[in-house]
């Protein structure tokens, strides 16, 4: 790659994409019905407890990879905590959840895949400028 820095502050930026989308589909329980095929449901108070708390977590993260991407070479770092185990965590939930019968499969193939790409990009402009400000 001609210009890893570049690949750094793209994943940054897809990653802080991602992040504040999912942040809202937390916050509004019906983006989320919505956009994951979960059809109509009413939350009760205790999903939207940990929901909200889960979308105040998911806005700070976004918060870290803006962040992270005003000195992409310096914290790279960053990529490589939100890799392992953040968003493997995510992948953990979303396998757990389309088992429990909550998360269509579908939507968590779909989920796993966008994932796989995260980790993937994330891991990939990490190891490129590893050896960058060390």
């Amino acid at each position: 790659m001609k210009n890893p820095i570049l690949l750094l502050k793209i994943s940054y930026v897809i990653g802080a994409i991602l992040d504040a989308l999912v942040a809202i589909q937390m916050f509004f329980p019906d983006v989320l019905a919505l956009t994951a095929g979960l059809g109509v449901f009413t939350p009760d108070p205790d999903y939207l407890y940990a929901s909200y708390m889960s979308g105040v977590m998911m806005l700070g993260w976004t918060v870290l990879l803006v962040w992270g991407y005003m000195e992409p070479v310096e914290r790279k770092d960053i990529l490589l905590i939100t890799a392992f185990p953040v968003v493997v965590g995510l992948m953990i939930s979303d396998i757990l959840s389309s088992a429990a019968g909550f998360l269509p499969q579908m939507t968590a193939i779909v989920f796993l895949i966008m994932q796989m790409f995260l980790i993937f990009i994330f891991s990939l402009s990490y190891m490129l400028n590893r050896k960058k400000s060390d």
